[in-house]
């Protein structure tokens, strides 16, 4: 237990230092694609977390997307028919 507290200690005073030298922290894009880098358990809960959401964000513009494109062409395809018959 005090090995973890300190492991985090330890981590946090790295952050400071290197947020202090202008430094970007460990916890960025570079961490996300460093294949030896080591992960806390909350640090790994909260980037899943996060990519769960950005996955969804697309999927969700993607269909509305697509639903907007399919209304517009309904829209269309209806005033072509409906001014045929005029």
């Amino acid at each position: 237990m005090r090995e973890r507290k300190s492991v985090k200690l330890n981590l946090q005073q790295q952050q400071q230092q290197q947020h202090q030298n202008g430094h970007l922290s460990p916890f960025k894009l570079a961490k996300l694609l460093d294949p030896d880098a080591s992960w806390d358990k909350d640090q790994l809960g909260d980037v899943l977390h996060w990519i769960r959401q950005a996955l969804a964000l697309e999927y969700r513009n993607l269909v509305l997307r697509t639903i907007v494109i399919n209304g517009a062409l309904w829209c269309k395809a209806h005033i072509a028919l409906a001014q045929r018959h005029f």
